[in-house]
Order: C-alpha cells, then sequence, then structure tokens
C-alpha cells in the first residue's frame, strides 16, 4: 500500500496550528461538504437511467400489473391508460355471489369516485359476468379459500399501488352512500387529512328504518374507516378476522358527516345468514358482545331523523 508524504520547506510544527486556528466553523463546513444538498432534487437518478423506483409515478406500472395478475384465475383491464392516468378518488371493492347488488352498487360508487377496482373472489352466480361498468379500470378474479377478508382486502391494496390516486377507499357491495351526506369536498382537498371515517347505518326490513343497536355504534350510527391516502404498498396488519379497522395505516384521522347505508342486513332471512356465518366464522370472538341483535327487530329509528354532526 503506497503512501503519499505531503513536505513542507521550513515545515514548523508550531505554526500549524496556527493556521488551523485561522479557520471558522463556517469556512471548515464549507471545505468539508458540499454547498449544496442535491440528493432529492428533480435530478436525481437521471444519470442511472432513472433506475429508481417512484411508487407516485410508476412508468412500469401496467407491465408489473400485468405480472401479478397472472397467479390469478382472471381479469380484466379495461382502461390500458388508466396505469398513467391522476386519479381523485377510487374505490376497492371485493364480491362473492353478489349478482342481485352489483349493478346498483357500481352505479352508486361511479357517481362519487372515478376509479373501480374489484376483486371477485370466485362467484358462482353472475356477479362476475354482471360487473360491466365504465369507471371499472380493473376487476379480477381469485380462487376462493373460504371466508377471508383481510386476504382479500390486502389483495386489493396490491391492485392500488398500480394506480395513481390521491385517495382509496374500501366499500362493500351491499353499501350504497345516501345522497344527503356525500359532500367530499370537506376534506378531499386537505393535505393535512390522511385518513377519512364516514357514518354507517344498518337497513331494516325497509329502507327507511336502520337498527339503533348495533354494537360500537351511537344510537346505531357507526363510525368507520374506510378512506386514505396512498403511501406507497402496504397492507393491513391485524390478528382479527373480522371487524378490523379496513385502512392500512391510522394517522391524520378526520370524521366527515358522510353517510352510508348497508343493505345487507335489511331482510331477515339475510340477517339469520349473517348471524350463522359470524357465529361460525368468529371464533376470536372479536365482536365481544355477540351477535343476538341479528335476530330481533327491536330499537329501530327512522333513516330521515339523521342529521350532520
Amino acid at each position: 500500500r503506497a503512501k503519499t508524504i505531503h513536505r513542507e520547506k521550513n515545515y514548523d510544527p508550531n505554526e500549524r496550528p496556527k493556521r488551523i486556528n485561522k479557520h471558522s466553523i463556517s469556512d471548515w463546513r464549507k471545505m468539508n461538504y458540499p454547498s449544496e444538498a442535491i440528493a432529492n432534487k428533480d435530478i436525481w437518478g437521471s444519470e442511472f437511467n432513472k433506475v429508481i423506483y417512484d411508487w407516485q409515478d410508476n412508468q412500469y406500472a401496467k407491465d408489473l400489473c400485468y405480472t401479478y395478475l397472472q397467479q390469478f384465475i382472471g381479469f380484466e383491464i379495461r382502461h390500458p391508460a388508466a396505469f398513467r392516468k391522476r386519479h381523485k378518488k377510487i374505490v376497492l371493492c371485493q364480491a362473492y355471489n353478489e349478482e342481485k347488488l352489483i349493478e346498483g352498487f357500481l352505479t352508486n360508487m361511479a357517481s362519487y369516485f372515478d376509479g373501480i377496482i374489484l376483486l371477485d373472489d370466485e362467484s358462482t352466480d353472475r356477479t362476475w359476468d354482471l360487473a360491466i361498468h365504465d369507471k371499472i379500470l380493473l376487476k379480477v378474479k381469485k380462487k376462493r379459500s373460504g371466508f377471508n377478508d383481510l386476504e382479500n382486502r390486502n389483495i386489493l391494496l396490491d391492485l392500488s399501488a398500480f394506480f395513481q390516486s390521491e385517495w382509496f377507499c374500501f366499500m362493500d357491495i351491499d353499501e350504497r352512500f345516501d345522497e344527503r351526506f356525500t359532500n367530499f369536498s370537506e376534506f378531499e382537498n386537505n393535505k393535512e387529512i390522511h385518513v377519512v371515517s364516514f357514518r354507517g347505518v344498518y337497513l331494516w326490513n325497509d329502507e327507511q328504518s336502520y337498527k339503533g343497536d348495533i354494537p360500537n355504534s351511537n344510537k346505531g350510527i357507526l363510525t368507520v374507516y374506510r378512506m386514505f391516502r396512498p403511501i406507497g404498498h402496504t397492507h393491513i396488519n391485524t390478528h382479527k378476522k373480522l371487524h378490523f379497522i379496513a385502512t392500512p395505516y391510522f394517522t391524520n384521522t378526520w370524521q366527515s358527516n358522510i353517510l352510508f347505508k348497508d343493505y345487507g342486513s335489511m331482510k331477515e332471512n339475510d340477517r339469520i345468514r349473517k348471524y350463522e356465518r359470524y357465529i361460525q366464522e368468529d371464533q376470536q370472538k372479536d365482536m365481544s358482545s355477540g351477535y343476538d341483535y341479528l335476530l330481533n327487530s327491536e330499537n329501530l329509528y327512522q333513516l330521515d331523523k339523521i342529521e350532520e354532526y
């Protein structure tokens, strides 16, 4: 190993400290550190042919999505150009044997979102064929492995990562927004808000009544976190199988006045089936108060009496 030696003519060891001390801290900073930090400037990475991955502007999104989709039974990409489009709000939804509800759901959601991503959990009815709407960006059919809400939502998060949107939102096929309370503009342009809750009610027996003693509700009105800004590729991490918060993170929250109506419990026979499924699936007792509320029609309230916060 070679060593370079600097020799000074007429070297005086007593003079060196004096010369060093003549420099101020500002001088030393200029000599030892760059005058301008350029790592995060717009040109960063350009000298490497843009090999840097930017999840907010992924030029390879379409190709990566096609590769990811090969694991599924089927898929349809209706608008290939949508991978480069910047959307405002995209709704994420899963479906299993929802042929009676799917068309109404798509119509309702299309009024408030500019894109829809649908995951079909291998329906055995006509759900897949009826899921047709110009707002659908992507629909995917997966192999069903029993009821697995968490897996399905995380697959939807995987799919959402290929699209650019200011907001993503989970909604269920049996849910519809109440047009009286759909003021998304109260929060959607506020960059300080990252996660948003909606109000939700379970319609009971008819479209004008809702159940007032739903667990964890305020006289039947639930606060449900569904909408969030993307922060890169994320998953929902929870030990729960049911009734978990349907957002991948939980910061900078906002409780909105938006209200949705859940049609999944309106008919008595649907409530009985839901009760039996919950009893079978909820082995961890995620709903500690139980599900007996599904078996009666007590404590009903009128939908038209609901007001803003």
